[in-house]
């Protein structure tokens, strides 16, 4: 190091620092990927839980006042519901992310 001359070494140390800041560059890039797609599962999840107490809705208006009309909105947030879990089953294992089969669990009682 010490027989390189001064500009040599300041081409060396800007070299570094610019491989340093594309390294920086690509996990900050990697990061809000990441970020971007949790935050959808999230949106996701919300709407998930909206069509569940929809379903439940339907439900007791079902039984309450016995029209077929709330079993056809029933079968359809089912429909949705179904979809939307998929979805967010499939999002979240692309995150790596494992929730103790709370998801198989949730599916297989939907499917029934």
């Amino acid at each position: 190091m010490k027989s390189l001359s001064v500009k040599a070494k300041m081409l060396l140390l800007s070299g570094l620092m610019v491989t340093g800041i594309v390294v920086l560059a690509a996990m900050l890039s990697f990061g809000m990927h990441s970020l971007v797609q949790i935050g959808q599962s999230s949106t996701l999840s919300s709407q998930a839980e909206t069509t569940m107490q929809s379903l439940r809705i339907n439900e007791k208006d079902f039984f309450n006042r016995l029209d077929l009309k709330y079993q056809t909105q029933f079968n359809e947030n089912h429909r949705i519901i179904k979809q939307q879990l998929s979805d967010l089953d499939s999002q979240l294992k692309s995150e790596d992310i494992q929730l103790e089969n709370c998801s198989n669990n949730i599916m297989l009682v939907l499917m029934k």
